[in-house]
Parts: C-alpha cells; sequence; structure tokens
C-alpha cells in the first residue's frame, strides 16, 4: 500500500519526480501572474458581497468573501498549472529518464501557459473562456480570415509564445541543476502540505456555502475562471455535479443545451404561391458585417437610399455573431437550432421558395463562408456557390471584388426574364484593423492595431475612426452596386434589402467590451434595416423589430403564404405593429440572449442565468422574469420532433 510517507520516499528517490513537483510548482507561479485578470474580474464585480440571494455586506462577511477569493483563486490556479504535470509524472515513474522527463514537461508548460494566456486575453475581449467553437475556429485552414489579425497582433502572439518556449526551458535547466542535483530542499514537503490545505479549506467553504447555507455567493466567481465548474463537478459525489454547480451559478432555471435532435423546419409543409407578375420581384440582399444602427450618419450614400425606403429604426439582430445573426435572418428561428440544421441538411425555406419558382440565384461573399459552415447549411442548395470568397490578397479588395462580380451579374442577366436572388456579403467593418487601400477620412486613427491587453484605459477614438473609415469605404461600394441596379433597369421590379449580421462595439459602455460576440448591448445587436419594395412609398418605423421579421414579410407580401407564421418563424411581419413578442431572442457562439427594453438576459448553455440593464451594469437584486424566460425555452424546443 503507498502511504504518503513511502509516496515521499519515491520522490525523494526519483530525481525525475522531484524534477516535476518543483518544476510545476514554479510554473504555478506564472499561473498566478497570467490569471491575476481573473482575479480582478472577481473583486470588482458588483455582486461580489451581494446578490439577491446572499448578503455578506457587513465587515465580517466581506473578510469572508476576500478571503474565499484569495484561497480559492491560488490553490485553484494551482490546479490548472499541475494539469499538465500529470502525463511527465507517470512517464518519471515508470520511465525515469532525464531528457524525457524534462522535454516532455517544457512542451506541455509551454502549451498550458501559452492557452491560459490565450485564455486570459479572450475572456478580457469577450467574457468567455476558451470553447470547442472557439478552437475549431483557432485551428481551422481560414483561422487568418476569421480572426483579422494585424501584423503587429501576430507579431506578438508569435513573440509572446518564444518568450514563454525560452522561459520554460530556462526554468527546467534551473530547477534541475539548481534545486534537483544539489542537496534536498526540505521545504518541498511543507508546500505540498500548504497548498493541500487551502485546497481543501476552499472546497470545504465552497461546499458550506451551497448545501448548508443554500445560496450561489461563492459559486458565482466560477465563471471567472476557466474549467472551474466542470473540475469542482468531478470532486462532488453526485450524479450530474457539474450542471448542477452551473445552474446554481446564477439562478435556479435550467436551458436545453443546443440540441441535435431531429428538427422539423417548417413544423408543417407550406402553402404558397407564384408571385402575382409575369415576372416576380427580384430580391437583393446586401448585408454589411459588423455595420452598426448608427453607421448612416457616416455613409451619405446610404443615408439618401434610407431616405426613399422602408427604414426601421429600432432594428435588432438575432445574434451578436456571424452565425446566430445570419441563422436568425435566414431561417427565422433561434439561433441554437444550428447544429441540428447543420447535421441535417436542413435549408431555410426561402431557398424553397427561390427554386420552386425558378429565381436565378447568386451569393457573393468577400470573406469566406465556410467558418461558421454557412455553405453546408443557409446556403447549401444554391448551385455554383463561391464558399471560398474572394481569392484577392488585400481585404479591401475582396469587398470591391464583390462590387465587380455583382456588376457583372447585374448586365449578363438585364436582358434575360428570369427572377433573381442576389446576395452580396461585404467584409470591410469586420476588418477594421486593415486599412491597405481604403481612404482614411476620419481620424486619428489607429494605424498599427493592437488589441492585446485593451482595457478601460484604452482612447477608443482611433479604433472607432478605422471602423468609420471602412464604413465610408462601404458607403462608395454601396453607391456603385445600387447605382447599377437602377442604371440596369432593375430598380422598378426589384425589393433592394441592406442589412447586418451583427453590431461592433468600441468600448461605449465602460465595461472592457470590444467588437462582437460578448454581450447583447445595442452596440453589438442593434443594425440598420433598409428595404425598397417597388411601388411603395418610403417610411420610418419606430417599433422595435428584428431579423426574424424578414421572412415572414416575403412569405406574406411576396409569395403569399397561407401557413400560419408560427410554422417556419418566429417573428413577425415588419409592417405589423401589433402581435409583437416583449422580448428579443440573440445568440452567440455560447450563450444566448434576451433582450428587452429595460434589461438584457444572458443564458448560458449550462443555465447559469445572469442580468444587466442596457449599459452592462448587472442587476443583482432583480427577480427573473420566469414567464419571459419560459417562452424563450418554449421557442426553443418548438422546431424539434415531438
Amino acid at each position: 500500500m503507498l502511504t504518503t510517507s513511502s509516496l515521499f520516499l519515491k520522490i525523494k528517490t526519483n530525481p525525475c519526480l522531484r524534477f516535476v513537483g518543483w518544476f510545476f510548482f514554479f510554473n504555478a507561479l506564472f499561473f498566478w501572474l497570467a490569471g491575476l485578470s481573473y482575479l480582478h474580474s472577481i473583486l470588482h464585480s458588483p455582486t461580489l458581497f451581494k446578490n439577491m440571494m446572499a448578503d455578506y455586506s457587513s465587515p465580517a462577511g466581506q473578510v469572508l468573501i476576500l478571503f474565499f477569493t484569495g484561497i480559492n483563486f491560488i490553490s485553484y490556479m494551482t490546479v490548472l498549472a499541475f494539469i499538465p504535470a500529470i502525463v511527465p509524472a507517470l512517464v518519471a515513474l515508470f520511465y525515469p529518464k532525464k531528457t524525457m522527463v524534462m522535454g516532455l514537461s517544457w512542451i506541455l508548460a509551454t502549451l498550458s501557459l501559452l492557452l491560459l494566456i490565450i485564455d486570459v486575453q479572450v475572456y478580457a475581449l469577450f467574457k468567455f473562456h476558451l470553447n470547442q467553437t472557439i478552437f475549431g475556429f483557432i485551428f481551422s485552414k481560414e483561422a487568418h480570415r476569421v480572426f483579422n489579425l494585424s501584423s503587429v497582433e501576430q507579431l506578438i502572439i508569435y513573440g509572446v509564445a518564444m518568450l514563454i518556449l525560452l522561459v520554460e526551458w530556462g526554468l527546467a535547466y534551473g530547477v534541475w541543476y539548481g534545486i534537483i542535483l544539489p542537496k534536498r530542499l526540505m521545504i518541498g514537503r511543507f508546500l505540498v502540505w500548504g497548498w493541500s490545505s487551502l485546497a481543501v479549506l476552499s472546497y470545504f467553504i465552497m461546499m458550506l456555502s451551497l448545501a448548508v447555507h443554500h445560496n450561489n455567493l461563492l459559486i458565482q466567481q466560477a465563471s471567472n475562471l476557466p474549467l472551474y465548474n466542470q473540475l469542482l463537478g468531478l470532486l462532488i459525489p453526485q450524479k450530474n455535479a457539474e450542471e448542477l454547480l452551473n445552474d446554481f451559478s446564477e439562478a435556479h432555471y435550467m436551458q436545453a443545451p443546443y440540441s441535435h435532435e431531429t428538427i422539423q423546419y417548417p413544423l408543417h409543409p407550406l402553402n404558397c404561391q407564384r408571385p402575382d407578375a409575369k415576372r416576380p420581384y427580384n430580391i437583393f440582399l446586401i448585408m454589411v458585417d459588423s455595420l452598426r444602427f448608427d453607421s448612416l450618419q457616416y455613409m451619405p450614400y446610404l443615408q439618401s437610399f434610407a431616405n426613399e425606403s422602408w427604414q426601421f429604426l429600432h432594428h435588432y439582430s438575432g445574434g451578436n455573431s456571424t452565425q446566430a445573426g445570419l441563422f436568425s435572418l435566414f431561417y427565422s428561428i433561434p439561433g441554437t437550432y444550428w447544429n441540428a440544421a447543420l447535421e441535417q441538411h436542413v435549408a431555410p425555406v426561402l431557398f424553397d421558395w427561390l427554386t420552386q419558382y425558378q429565381y436565378k440565384m447568386r451569393v457573393i461573399y468577400s470573406a469566406e463562408m465556410r467558418n461558421p459552415p454557412l455553405d453546408k447549411t443557409i446556403y447549401q442548395r444554391v448551385p455554383d456557390l463561391a464558399a471560398d470568397g474572394s481569392l484577392k490578397k488585400i481585404e479591401s479588395d475582396w469587398d470591391r471584388d464583390s462590387t465587380d462580380q455583382a456588376l457583372q451579374f447585374l448586365r449578363q442577366e438585364k436582358k434575360q426574364h428570369q427572377a433573381l436572388f442576389l446576395n452580396v456579403f461585404y467584409n470591410a467593418p469586420h476588418a477594421y484593423c486593415n486599412l491597405a487601400k481604403i481612404p482614411i477620412v476620419y481620424q486619428p486613427y489607429q494605424r498599427v492595431c493592437s488589441r492585446i491587453g485593451m482595457d478601460n484605459r484604452v482612447d477608443r477614438e482611433p479604433y472607432y475612426n478605422n471602423y468609420l473609415n471602412t464604413v465610408h469605404f462601404i458607403d462608395e461600394q454601396l453607391q456603385l452596386l445600387l447605382k447599377a441596379i437602377k442604371d440596369e433597369g432593375y430598380w422598378d421590379n426589384s425589393i433592394v434589402i441592406i442589412t447586418s449580421d451583427h453590431g461592433q462595439e468600441f468600448n461605449e459602455n465602460h465595461q472592457n467590451y470590444w467588437g462582437h460576440a460578448s454581450n447583447y448591448s445595442v452596440y453589438q445587436t442593434k443594425i440598420p434595416l433598409l428595404i425598397h419594395w417597388p411601388k411603395q412609398s418610403s417610411r420610418k418605423i419606430a417599433y422595435r423589430t428584428s431579423s426574424y421579421d424578414l421572412m415572414p414579410t416575403l412569405a406574406t407580401r411576396l409569395f403569399h403564404c397561407t401557413n400560419p407564421r408560427s410554422d417556419y418563424s418566429i417573428g413577425q411581419d415588419l409592417l405589423t405593429a401589433t402581435d409583437r413578442k416583449p422580448f428579443i431572442i440573440a445568440g452567440s457562439y455560447a450563450t444566448t440572449g434576451i433582450i428587452e427594453p429595460d434589461r438584457l438576459t444572458t443564458i448560458h448553455t449550462s443555465g447559469a442565468i445572469s442580468m444587466t440593464d442596457q449599459y452592462l451594469m448587472p442587476l443583482s437584486l432583480s427577480l427573473l422574469r420566469k414567464s419571459i424566460v419560459r417562452d424563450v425555452l418554449l421557442l426553443q424546443r418548438t422546431y424539434y420532433q415531438k
């Protein structure tokens, strides 16, 4: 039987095992330093001492919370640092060769520390940790197009990786020749006992909080630490412990995870008719990645188009990311059905109509459409799909190329008698750090972007001006395309729709949010929607609409579908002000948002729920509107087979 004494004796007589222990102990110090931003997030949380379930705001209560926070952070980050040590420890136990153990420890420690630093940056910008979706993007062959890293950002990443490699190698060398070969340090045993005591104490306090006092004041810190609930769940002797921890982190309400069940979309066969005219209206859907609701004031030509069109002043995307935003527009159901649609090859009903009524389809994307796989979901029925996007090398040329392709298509089809569906998707505002060959209209601008380490102290104006310069550039492309639609004779017989997939935030709420896919504020979800409909006068719509509303509008006003809208959509006709839900469901890659006029509710795939006001300030004492959450969850189950 292996006792504690015999274990220490085995370690004492095995220099390779001693090396693993000391090497990863020093690596734990690096983890403490790298993870300080997690600790900062915890300590600056408005619900650190008080939330709707517990109040520890007394001096004694605050001391207890701070004590737990400190020991929990130290012990947990040490656990994370030692997870990679398992493999070299086993090798040292059964094959104690210095070169093998040192090399393996060096590589694993480097990778783990690099992943932690990446996670720190991801969490700082987006408020979620590395996950399967993000890893899928990172390791895809089109990763450079997805992340749009500037040359400086790439240089920083490579530089940090090389620095970690060198530091870890120096640490390995120093531990072996400075600690292992000389006389054994007696402090090692005390360090092990000290760390074990802290880990057990933090575990005991956490369990006391959950099991005895039935509050979530401590476990709510879990979302700030990577893999916390997953690892803690392994230590709780109860089935589905991780799910219970996630559920208890913010509220007692469970959301079904993104399902792979059989999708039933539409719910019933659609009864639609061919559009009235001999040649149905063309549909020209023009989209601009990351175009915000307030961009029109910087786009004079698009503003002039808006003045003669239907302009929806309070229009929201069904997502804060490309995947969820486009899914909500084309499928008109929540983005939680993405997995089922992808795996079961279910296309949007729009393409049933386009095929049935013999529309000629052309889809032109500036960027590639494989990450996320739009080519296997939304556009799976489009013939001759160019899924790789533009082949130009400079990103602004991607959009110029898209305009050129669209103009060529319009000229080629001018004399044909077939209705057209043209979908153009511009990219520049998404890649606002790449301004090559883009006119600089707004200054000061950020010549070289470095979004690594951004915080509330960073001046947002130069970055926002970068964005405005790309927006102005896109306005020029839209001018060319819209002019061609008029000049080639399409205008009077075409529905022209201009919108976006999501917005783009530049820390307007001073909560250190930059970009998109991280929250559901207006800066990430509110987008333009402009529609030219033949023989219809211009109008401004002031009630709230969403991207779910476009398909019902086409279904009823163009394709004369008589089915209930709920057969294929959770939206409403854009021009109908009544019978609108008091909320908008917005998806992302890791969460679901509920957008209400006075609050934003975020439901994580685990079931954890958090609430903020429109400015992202936590509503720690507000009660959950369970009836609305219930309605959202039902809508996320409606389109699965019963």
